[in-house]
């Protein structure tokens, strides 16, 4: 795609921040973080150099955002520059985007998808199934990402991820939310943070809503039972990526909230933290109790460089599906609209560029796999199992994102392929 858009105000104006702040020795690493792949960081820096990014990951995210603010009117485009690009478009068409597919654990059976619906709906306090907000909640299938990306655990492991995909959905729709005032979001988004670093009685003391309280207890209840499958190193991994999470989420829910629009590679970099693949990677380790935690096999580049793939992918790939309803809802933080506009080109082409994205994704993927299965040093215990799982969840995402209302509204029968045409 290259590197569309990026003002170089902005690289300045971050630059110019960090040494204010006496960080100047990893400057260079920083905005790679913010502008660059992670496979184009590995081939740069040294590994320290990363380790020193990485750490720092949370300070880069405000200084980032306070940048993007400063120049939000040169580096951040206003609704109304994105809604010239599409104009008169009734329908577009979804081209054939991978070779992925996958089946449905049989452990995510009958009873435990009733189990689930009715775990969204208690969570929204929404009963009344002719209601269409409980219809939308049972349809949306919220858990199911669960049975289709963890493919070989049991319903005692996925029941408890499937709550917890729920939450990350419903989450999300709360921060995206306009009509949520701005220090609630606050107030829960914190409390939300402090529940991932094992305070739940200080976070019920920031919020006052019953509502609000009946969903940090259901969340919590959760986040209990997750841990149960986790060591100490998976929760520290967990809890770091969740709070990263919750922190883009502010980010990206302010910018929805001032209808303002990020060039293409602020996206990507700001998507690779909000998809919340990351936490989701850490449980295909702690679910299938591969023990790879323990190995320090999750430190490898070439591990380190599948998961980014499969993270991309995944977000790039849900882009696609989604971008009927967030068009229709005026929330333009999508792929195929930035790729529209950078590019100049039609709905379709952009989605066409965007489907390539993903091939593309999928075949550099299959290759670094070839080196980790050859490669003797690498390639034994449960390492392929936990390739194959990332592979699981990128299919996962893709069968999800066709088959869910969440994205198609009440009333979608998903087609038998996966390509087509959409109507708005």
């Amino acid at each position: 795609m290259g590197y569309v858009g990026v003002n170089m105000e902005v690289l300045v104006d971050c630059r110019n921040t960090l040494f204010a702040k006496g960080l100047h020795h990893w400057v260079g690493g920083a905005l790679a973080v913010v502008f660059w792949t992670p496979w184009v960081l590995n081939s740069m820096y040294s590994e320290t150099e990363i380790d020193i990014v990485k750490g720092n990951l949370q300070t880069m995210h405000y200084i980032a955002y306070t940048a993007l603010e400063k120049h939000r009117r040169r580096s951040i485009m206003g609704a109304s520059s994105i809604l010239s690009i599409f104009e008169g478009a009734k329908s577009f068409y979804i081209p054939p985007h991978s070779s992925y597919h996958v089946d449905l654990n049989p452990a995510y059976d009958a009873k435990l998808d009733a189990e689930i619906d009715k775990w969204c709906m208690d969570f929204l306090n929404s009963h009344d199934l002719t209601d269409h907000k409980a219809q939308f909640a049972i349809q949306s299938k919220l858990g199911k990402l669960a049975g289709l990306a963890y493919q070989a655990i049991s319903s005692e492991r996925l029941r408890p991820m499937a709550k917890f995909l729920c939450w990350l959905y419903l989450a999300d729709d709360f921060m995206d939310n306009p009509s949520v005032p701005v220090s609630d979001l606050k107030n829960a988004t914190l409390a939300y943070k402090l529940i991932f670093k094992n305070d739940y009685d200080q976070a019920i003391t920031l919020v006052e809503s019953k509502g609000l309280l009946r969903q940090m207890g259901m969340l919590n209840d959760v986040y209990t039972d997750l841990k149960g499958f986790m060591n100490p190193g998976h929760r520290t991994r967990f809890s770091k990526s969740m709070v990263d999470v919750l922190d883009m989420f502010e980010v990206e829910s302010s910018w929805l909230h001032k209808t303002l629009v990020p060039n293409f590679e602020i996206y990507m970099w700001m998507r690779e933290v909000t998809a919340g693949v990351i936490p989701c990677m850490v449980a295909i380790d702690f679910l299938n109790n591969f023990g790879l935690e323990e190995e320090g096999v999750l430190d490898d580049p070439h591990i380190q460089t599948l998961e980014a793939i499969a993270n991309r992918h995944t977000f790039l790939a849900n882009d696609m599906l989604s971008f009927k309803k967030e068009w229709a809802c005026k929330q333009y933080l999508n792929s195929v609209a930035l790729v529209g506009y950078s590019s100049n080109c039609g709905l379709n082409e952009a989605m066409e560029k965007v489907a390539q994205m993903v091939q593309d994704l999928e075949k550099e993927f299959a290759d670094i796999k070839q080196k980790v299965l050859s490669n003797k040093d690498l390639n034994k215990g449960n390492v392929m199992g936990y390739v194959q799982g990332l592979e699981y969840f990128m299919a996962g995402n893709i069968e999800f994102s066709w088959l869910s209302a969440r994205y198609h509204g009440v009333g979608w029968v998903s087609p038998a392929e996966k390509y087509g045409t959409l109507e708005f």
